[in-house]
């Protein structure tokens, strides 16, 4: 009978165990977790920005691998003042709001 020394048992363990967990871990792509982005809006029942929610609803976010968290703020200086604590990455307002850049809120602004 052959005597297998310790090193040969634990990397043929190590070969069997990661030939056994390449395909679980290569072809699951919902165990990985979703990309969060924190959304805001200068108003909360504005059919304009009412996007947010119907891909919410849709799931066409999740599909995307994207968790988007909604906040609705009490017009746009509420959200320019979360944009600049950190607390967005991505906010809808209307054009007056736009005036906060003048006023140097470091924020980058674009119209459609």
């Amino acid at each position: 009978m052959r005597t297998l020394s310790r090193r040969s048992v634990v990397s043929r363990r190590s070969v069997v165990a990661g030939t056994l967990a390449a395909p679980l871990i290569l072809s699951s792509r919902e165990a990985f977790a979703l990309d969060k982005i924190r959304f805001g809006k200068s108003v909360p029942n504005s059919f304009a920005f009412s996007t947010a929610e119907v891909g919410t609803d849709a799931k066409i976010w999740q599909q995307e691998n994207l968790e988007l968290a909604v906040s609705a703020f009490r017009g746009d200086a509420q959200m320019q003042q979360a944009l600049a604590a950190g607390a967005l990455d991505v906010a809808v307002g209307s054009g007056p709001g736009l005036g906060f850049r003048a006023k140097g809120v470091p924020a980058i602004f674009f119209s459609s």
